[in-house]
């Protein structure tokens, strides 16, 4: 088939504007871990519940592994917080693609610590064994 069928990336489809802009904040600031924590303070803390995780699905999606990890242990500290195994699969994957393998053992660490709290995911589950 036509490549022009292909539905677009995040961008535009699944982002808001505010989530996108959180993005590329992010990115810009990285560099410099004042200015991370200012676009936390500013843009990421302010985003409502879909927006967050939709900016941490969008930087898992662009490998920006330690970026990611900021922002979930983020989303881990809000109320409305409940564990997925297939955002922990995710998370892994990256981590362990990009030879970050401490990051590994931690997101184990905190899987092991809320695995009471885990729903039955048999998707996440499988993420988490393949290879």
């Amino acid at each position: 088939k036509h490549r022009q069928s292909r539905k677009q990336l995040q961008r535009g489809r699944n982002l808001s504007i505010e989530a996108f802009q959180t993005v590329q904040a992010l990115k810009r600031a990285k560099k410099d871990d004042n200015m991370v924590e200012q676009v936390f303070e500013s843009k990421v803390r302010r985003l409502l519940k879909f927006d967050m995780l939709a900016v941490l699905r969008e930087l898992l999606r662009q490998n920006e592994a330690l970026l990611a990890l900021q922002v979930f242990k983020d989303v881990r500290k809000e109320y409305w917080y409940k564990p997925q195994v297939l955002v922990y699969a995710d998370m892994i994957k990256m981590f362990a693609s990009n030879d970050f393998l401490e990051k590994v053992e931690l997101l184990l660490l905190y899987l092991k610590i809320k695995r009471y709290h885990l729903d039955a995911d048999t998707e996440g589950f499988n993420a988490l064994l393949e290879p």
